[in-house]
Order: C-alpha cells, then sequence, then structure tokens
C-alpha cells in the first residue's frame, strides 16, 4: 500500500475493499502530527491503557512492543501502537518537559528552555539563545537592595529594563542606580522613582557571566530606600559549549 512521504500517512488503492480502515488510519496519524504532542522522549515501556493519538518518541532500550523501534515515533492508533520515522525539521511539543523541540536528524532539540529562546545549535552540541527573564521587586528599607534574579552561566545581560509600579521611596537620595555586587552602577545611574516610569539600561561593554555569577544589586546612592516596589525584565544571549566527550 503507498503512503505519503511526509507523514507516512496510507493512500487507498483503486477498488479496495474496506476502505474506512484506511482512511480512518489515515486520519489519526494526522491527527497526531499536525501538531505532534510527545509525551516523552524517555518511556522505556509502552503506558497502560493509553488514549488515541498518544505519541512518545522511542528511547533506547525499550521493551514490549517498542522493542527494537529505538528512534522512531509510536502513536497508539485503533487499539495498536504504529511507528513512524521522524523527520529532519519536524517540530514537537514535549509534554513532560514543557518544551518545544526540533528534531535535527538524530535527536529531538531544545529550541526552549523555559525562557530561553535557541537561535542557533550545531552537530557536536553548541549553542546560542535569547533569554528573557521578569522579576517583580518589592524593595525594602536599607541602602542596597539584592534583586532575586538567576542569570545563566556563559551569558551576557545585554540590557535590563524596567517599571517602577509602585513609587520608590528614598531618603537621603533622589534616584537610584543599578549595578552588581562588584559594579554599584555597571546598568545604570540616576534612576526615576515615580509611577509608572520606565528604564532601559544598556551596557556599555561587554559583560559575561560565567560560573559563580554576580547578584544584580540596586543601590541608592548616599541615602537608603524606603519601598516601593519594581519589575524588571533582564534581556540577555546565552552561550552553550560543544558536548562532552
Amino acid at each position: 500500500m503507498s503512503e505519503t512521504s511526509q507523514f507516512e500517512i496510507p493512500l487507498l488503492a483503486a477498488a479496495q475493499s474496506q476502505k474506512h480502515i484506511t482512511v480512518n488510519e489515515a486520519l489519526a496519524r494526522l491527527d497526531a502530527f499536525a501538531q505532534i504532542r510527545i509525551q516523552s522522549l524517555g518511556v522505556l515501556s509502552p503506558p497502560l491503557n493509553p488514549l488515541d493519538g498518544t505519541c512518545y518518541s522511542v528511547p533506547n532500550g525499550a521493551t514490549g512492543v517498542w522493542n527494537g523501534q529505538e528512534g522512531l515515533l509510536a502513536i497508539f492508533a485503533n487499539g495498536g501502537w504504529e511507528f513512524v520515522t521522524p523527520k529532519e525539521g519536524w517540530r514537537a511539543w514535549l509534554v513532560d518537559q514543557s518544551q518545544e523541540r526540533v528534531f535535527d536528524g538524530a535527536n529531538w532539540a531544545q529550541l526552549y528552555s523555559g525562557n530561553h529562546m535557541l537561535v542557533n545549535q550545531q552537530p557536536f552540541g553548541s549553542a546560542f539563545c535569547f533569554a528573557l527573564d521578569e522579576y517583580e521587586h518589592a524593595v525594602t528599607a536599607g541602602n542596597t537592595n539584592d534583586l532575586a534574579a538567576s542569570i545563566p552561566d556563559y551569558s551576557w545581560i545585554t540590557a535590563i529594563s524596567f517599571r517602577v509600579v509602585e513609587e520608590v521611596i528614598l531618603t537621603g537620595a533622589s534616584s537610584w542606580r543599578l549595578g552588581t555586587d562588584t559594579n554599584s552602577t555597571q546598568f545604570g545611574t540616576s534612576l526615576p522613582t515615580g509611577l509608572n516610569e520606565v528604564g532601559f539600561t544598556a551596557t556599555t561593554k561587554r559583560f559575561y557571566f560565567y560560573p559563580n555569577t554576580p547578584i544584580i544589586r540596586l543601590q541608592a546612592g548616599s541615602g537608603d530606600f524606603e519601598s516601593g516596589k519594581i519589575r524588571f525584565a533582564i534581556h540577555t544571549m546565552c552561550y552553550t559549549p560543544p558536548d562532552p566527550v
């Protein structure tokens, strides 16, 4: 029986009997692949009582009826498992990781990880991505406040933007600065305090973070913070070295 080249959907033959079987199989595959949702990349055994349309990527070491089908997509349809070879460039939603993946010809590579968007990935595993992380910071009393930001290793903060959502109250100062625990003005000085005022603090030089990254710190200059609330967005470029051998 002939089939389509992309999704391997079976085609009706001339004067074929029981056409409904072929049509139903074709519709089941189309339903599974029109927007692929892979339940997991690491489940070794076929699950009990799966729903029609359930899809898994069969890993190495799979057992039961999945044995010998490693690397294929297993789709439960019409009471049994069907296996299809993924094509390079296919995209899928990986359910147990809440991530979008793309098939690179060998593996389901990450497009996103949390708030990180993959721009380019090479065969040896090196990658380049953009990241955007938001934090809402309630200002507390004192000369400095540390932002609870998790900066990825091997990354470059290109800018930090913010909006004041509750007026920042200061004593002994009229503005504040944003930097790190090692450079208090790295991301800007004379920053605003009024409700809904915004700032976009682009870095003026390359600023890479490696393991044991510094702390992003707000400082009230020669005065102190009293209260307020600021929403920050950290704009980052991230770099991944080649995989270990």
